[in-house]
């Protein structure tokens, strides 16, 4: 839709940013957590992912996983990578919920 074609999708050139900012830039964006190329993460060095609650593995004020997004989750753990689920919810309740349910989708896959 139109949000989507107005976020820069893709990979970045943080070195074009001095000073303290550069950290907090990000290396690539892409619409979907899972158009994220877990290989290419891996590849870097990375082996942790945390990964966010709303908008990101459900929909905003959500609680149900997607068939895509439970699979890019398996592929993650198949390669190694550690998952860690974060939220700013004032909902702790809610956040508990969606990691039940989190844990019991990822192990029906199992």
């Amino acid at each position: 839709g139109a949000e989507e074609e107005m976020t820069r999708t893709g990979e970045f050139n943080r070195q074009v940013l001095g000073g303290r900012l550069r950290p907090f830039c990000p290396v690539s964006a892409y619409h979907k957590v899972e158009e994220v190329p877990l290989e290419g993460l891996w590849s870097r060095g990375k082996r942790l992912l945390l990964l966010d609650v709303d908008n990101t593995l459900v929909r905003w004020k959500g609680e149900d996983f997607s068939g895509e997004v439970i699979a890019w989750l398996e592929r993650a753990k198949a390669i190694g990578f550690d998952l860690c689920i974060l939220s700013n919810t004032r909902r702790p309740e809610r956040l508990k919920r969606v990691s039940e349910r989190w844990q019991a989708a990822l192990h029906q896959q199992d």
